[in-house]
């Protein structure tokens, strides 16, 4: 007894004091590809701050509405209440940040606008006197940029600051991707949106929603009710109608994500096969069906009218080699996971520089047998995180290190904007 009571003093007293990693102040994440940062900083008061859209954009509303999300978010970037005082500023005070500039070089369509495979994400942000500038050539860069401007500004003591930074930026690869898996348990549509949120604060831009699967099927369809009525885990309580889909697109849409819906066919279709058996093959043992049912049946011309009258549906409710390999978000860790979802490169597998080409990039899955909609946010990031970073910034973005204290800031930044991510690296805090 006596000799564990002497170990667990020396634990105790060999404890550090403090949070295991010391976060960054106002680094990016994903790391952008060129930035030039110096230690001359603005005061960013969001009461008197403002962004200064161009006078003819075709798509007004639709920026308008970006600019407001972004002025949210820089003032809720201030949870300590201010003190009254006069201002004590040090050497390399330079001045009030008063205004964003935007500048987009090419005319937005107009309100409607989709975001599409390859679009342009490019931007470039400077902040080096009273106005900055964000200039993008398409609206989706803007967006792009406009979430590296926010992340910029930090917290010091009670003030906001952002230090003079000059950045280009751009993505990796065009198809940067997460996965959520809605069949094996349901998602309700909030908590979707919230990982939209979450994506557009990293930089992804592609949503693939595993809608349906053998265990269930959730999508409501106007042509084949009965799909959802026989095949869902409930009718009602458990079901994506046409308007939760619609919601679903609009939301992503405003944040630059495409929406993938994949209705998993011709195997894991027993969820179809409760409404209509017939779409399904047959099984046999010894010559004899077994009353199972497996795939469905590609010899009937009536399995493809059916398909074709479903995905004409879909389709109309709103407008690739990928690796996923190594970024199965369901695995089940003990302890952090990011790190091991950092270290995956894309491109690191046996093959020609030609076929490396033809990646065009990768997806975080997140498979849904042990995840619900109480545990699915954490469960997701900041793990999905790693995958966004490896996704867009530059091959050469491996120091670990760096990436720790980095990933430490962005986890708490989520939690602030709402995001649930877990805690990247042990014992520490957020503001």
């Amino acid at each position: 007894m006596l000799t564990l009571l002497i170990v667990a003093i020396v634990a105790v007293c060999d404890a550090d004091l403090g949070p295991d990693v010391i976060a960054t102040k106002g680094e990016v994440w994903p790391k952008p590809q060129r930035q030039e940062k110096s230690q001359n900083y603005f005061i960013v008061q969001p009461q008197t701050f403002n962004f200064m859209p161009p006078d003819n954009v075709g798509c007004p509303s639709f920026l308008r509405g970006a600019l407001t999300r972004y002025s949210n978010i820089i003032a809720n970037q201030q949870p300590v209440k201010p003190r009254k005082r006069s201002w004590k500023v040090g050497d390399n005070f330079a001045g009030f940040l008063e205004i964003l500039n935007i500048e987009l070089e090419e005319e937005c369509p107009d309100e409607d606008v989709l975001p599409g495979f390859g679009d342009v994400e490019e931007y470039t942000l400077t902040v080096t006197a009273t106005e900055g500038t964000l200039s993008a050539p398409t609206i989706w860069g803007v967006l792009r940029g406009l979430e590296t401007f926010s992340q910029l500004i930090y917290l010091e003591e009670d003030t906001l600051l952002i230090n003079a930074t000059t950045i280009h930026d751009f993505p990796r690869f065009p198809h940067r991707g997460l996965l959520i898996d809605t069949s094996r348990h349901f998602e309700p549509v909030e908590v979707i949106l919230q990982h939209l949120d979450a994506m557009a604060y990293n930089k992804l831009n592609v949503f693939h929603w595993h809608i349906t699967d053998d265990h269930s099927f959730p999508y409501k369809s106007r042509t084949y009710p009965e799909l959802s009525n026989q095949g869902a885990y409930h009718p009602v309580a458990k079901i994506y109608n046409q308007e939760d889909v619609k919601r679903v697109i609009e939301h992503a849409r405003l944040r630059g994500i495409r929406v993938i819906p994949e209705f998993d066919t011709p195997a894991h279709t027993r969820s179809w096969g409760v409404a209509y058996p017939e779409l399904l093959t047959t099984c046999y043992e010894n010559g004899a069906p077994t009353g199972e049912l497996g795939p469905m049946d590609p010899s009937k011309d009536s399995t493809y009218d059916f398909l074709t009258n479903l995905f004409t549906e879909v389709t109309k409710a709103g407008k690739f080699a990928l690796l996923s390999s190594c970024w199965y978000l369901s695995e089940l860790v003990d302890g952090p996971d990011w790190n091991i979802f950092y270290k995956c490169e894309p491109l690191d597998f046996d093959g020609s520089d030609e076929q490396k080409k033809l990646v065009l990039g990768g997806e975080a899955c997140m498979w849904g047998e042990y995840v619900n909609q109480y545990n699915i946010i954490p469960k997701v990031w900041p793990g999905a995180s790693a995958v966004a970073e490896r996704l867009w910034s530059n091959v050469n973005v491996s120091n670990f290190t760096d990436a720790q204290k980095r990933i430490e800031e962005h986890a708490c930044r989520m939690n602030r904007r709402g995001i649930g991510a877990l805690p990247p690296n042990g014992p520490g805090f957020c503001l």
